[in-house]
This record gives structure tokens, C-alpha cells and sequence, in this order.
């Protein structure tokens, strides 16, 4: 409750894509509409964001951080470029409607950052200034590092950290999960299935991080050492995927472009328990260490070692695995992430 009032009654506007109105059905969302998708059942034109943001009964607003300004011509050599643009698909309310935030709107406003970049753009430094609450998933240990090669020409100095404006930017992050894949719903096992692996991953290596391809070697080593390691060559539908997670004792679960993924929720969800290369960023309600999640160091073998000392105690793996499982749906479901945002962002 929010002074007396529930999460389900309050008055939402949505900008950039429609996320929090899968949860909260009734939030009006201003975005570009995709042809073919459900995106045109649920979001509204641009030009219904005036009437949507002038709206008395609006208690709140939640905007998606751009991946890059409309002035940008990265934006629209990309846009351009996309199959999308030849099926007619532009997506300019998208782009366009954040920039209506520079006008001062009397309601909080939350900016949800879900990005790979450890940073923020020069151009949403606006929409830093006229938020209540920056949720990033990918925020720096050091929160100052957001405004590196930004707001500063380099690492943010003493003297720069001294500036009120800057030190109340700073109070207005908080972190965010990515939470399991948006398009996961009803594929997860509804208990735990017998397992026939020791440790299983499907994923990108090639062109992605260096912790992939380093880690790929060990887990190479693990095989010849006779342990069980499912990797399948080819790309696997989304059920066959998760119930092979479901199959082993532990899930690799290895930074890509950013530290936080889907994979680390979704190895819960599968009763298995997750194998993450040590945190390097701030974590919403995080997956604990030999209680939720094992994590390893990236030097050395410490990716072998974690998984011998790991599989030697296969029962208690599965105590993990349960308790990560009732910890991922309390805290990182979609439904948990959304209402998290609109707690922080609407209380005092």
C-alpha cells in the first residue's frame, strides 16, 4: 500500500515500450507500435502523450532510458536499416516521446535503465535531472562511474564528487534486476526433474565477453576430467532449453555484454542452481552466495574449483536450487520488478 492505496489503483503512464503494463494492465502506454504484434492492442500514439501526461488522476510516470537521442544519426542509420523499416515499422513515439519530460510534470517520475552500459548518455542527463529514482542494471559498484566520459571527461575526480548537483544525481540510482526473459511465462517446470547432467549452458561465445570464452576452456577441462557437461552445438528452442537447465545440477551462467542476464533467474525457475563469475555491479535483492547462486572468481581455475567443490555435496545443490527458486519469484518475476520500481518511486 502507498498512502493507504494499492499498487492496482494507481494512475500509470508508461513511455517507450509496453513492460510495466504487462503487469499493470491498466497503465496507459505511449509508444511505437509494431505491426503484427501485440504492441498495437496496448500502447498509444504520440499524440495522446499531452492529453496521458496532463491527465489529474495521474499519479506516476515510468520511461524507458533511449539507447540513443532522435538527433542522433546512429538512430537513424539503425532504424533505417532494420527489416522493421522496410515492413514500414518506424519507431519514432519511442524515440520522441522522453523528450516531453523536459517539460517539469508534477508527478515522480521513474527512468527504467535495462541496458548493457555501465554509463549514462550525455543526452538523458535531462531526464536524470527531472526523475525521482534512475532504476540501472547495470549500476557500477562505484555509482560515480555513471558519468564517466559523459558529464566528466574521465573518472569523476574528487573535486567533481563535491558538487551538490552531482552528489543528489547520484542519490537518485537504484539497481534493477533483469529478471527471467519477458517471453517465459508457463515453460519453467513446476517441480524439480531428475537431473542427468552436472552442468549445463547454452549461449553465445564467440563476440561476446572474454569470461565466456576463458570460462569455455575450464569447462572443456571439466569434461575430460569425466564430469557430465551439456553445451549443445546448436541453438535450442526456448522449453527444450530450460528443461535441459532443469536436467543439471549447475547452470553456467557467465557475463555477456553486461554482468546481470536472463540466465541467472532462470536457472532458479528451472530448480537448478546457478554458476556466476563474481559481481561486478550493485544488485537489487541479490542471489547470495552458496545460498542462492555459487559464485566463482574468473582467475585462474577458479571456475574449476567452484564447480569440484560444488558437485561434491550434490543434495545440498538441490536445498540451493530451492531456495533460489522461492527467492527469484519473490523478488525478480516481472510482476516483483514492476512493483519494486513503483514503491521506490513513489515513496518518500
Amino acid at each position: 500500500m502507498l498512502d493507504g492505496r494499492s499498487i492496482e489503483s494507481l494512475s500509470i503512464v508508461e513511455i517507450g515500450r509496453p513492460w510495466v503494463k504487462f503487469v499493470h494492465r491498466q497503465t496507459r502506454c505511449i509508444a511505437s507500435r509494431y505491426h503484427g504484434s501485440t504492441y498495437m492492442d496496448c500502447v498509444e500514439p504520440l499524440r495522446q502523450a499531452r492529453s496521458a501526461l496532463n491527465d489529474p488522476k495521474l499519479d506516476l510516470i515510468i520511461c524507458h532510458a533511449p539507447v540513443l537521442s532522435p538527433w542522433n544519426h546512429r538512430w537513424w542509420l539503425r532504424s533505417i536499416g532494420s527489416r522493421r523499416f522496410v515492413r514500414g515499422y518506424m519507431p519514432l513515439t519511442s524515440m520522441l516521446a522522453p523528450q516531453l519530460l523536459r517539460i517539469k510534470q508534477r508527478v515522480p517520475i521513474a527512468i527504467v535503465d535495462m541496458e548493457d552500459t555501465p554509463f549514462l548518455r550525455k543526452d538523458d542527463l535531462f531526464l536524470l535531472d527531472a526523475c525521482k529514482r534512475w532504476f540501472k542494471r547495470e549500476l557500477p559498484i562505484d555509482s560515480w562511474r555513471v558519468f564517466m566520459r559523459t558529464d566528466h571527461d574521465a573518472m569523476p575526480t574528487r573535486r567533481y564528487r563535491m558538487v551538490r548537483k552531482h552528489g543528489q544525481r547520484i542519490e537518485k540510482f537504484r539497481p534493477m534486476s533483469l529478471g527471467p526473459s519477458i517471453s517465459s511465462p508457463g515453460l519453467f517446470p513446476t517441480q524439480p526433474i531428475a537431473k542427468t547432467a552436472d552442468l549445463f549452458f547454452a549461449g553465445q561465445i564467440e563476440g561476446s565477453s572474454t569470461v565466456r570464452v576463458n570460462g569455455l576452456k575450464q569447462l572443456e577441462k571439466l569434461r575430460n576430467e569425466g564430469f557430465q557437461i551439456d553445451i549443445p552445438m546448436e541453438r535450442l528452442p526456448q522449453r527444450e532449453f530450460y528443461w535441459r537447465a532443469a536436467a543439471a545440477h549447475l547452470v553456467w551462467s557467465p557475463e555477456g555484454y553486461g554482468w546481470d542476464c536472463f540466465r541467472h533467474y532462470e536457472a532458479p525457475l528451472c530448480w537448478s542452481v546457478p554458476l556466476i563469475n563474481q559481481p561486478s555491479i550493485q544488485r537489487h535483492a541479490p542471489l547470495l552466495d552458496r545460498t542462492h547462486a555459487i559464485y566463482y572468481d574468473i582467475e585462474g581455475d577458479g571456475l574449476c574449483v567452484a564447480v569440484r567443490e560444488a558437485l561434491k555435496q550434490r543434495q545440498h545443490l538441490s536445498k540451493i536450487a530451492a531456495d533460489a527458486h522461492a527467492h527469484v519469484t519473490a523478488n525478480h518475476t516481472l510482476e516483483a520488478i514492476v512493483h519494486y520500481i513503483i514503491k521506490e518511486s513513489m515513496t518518500l
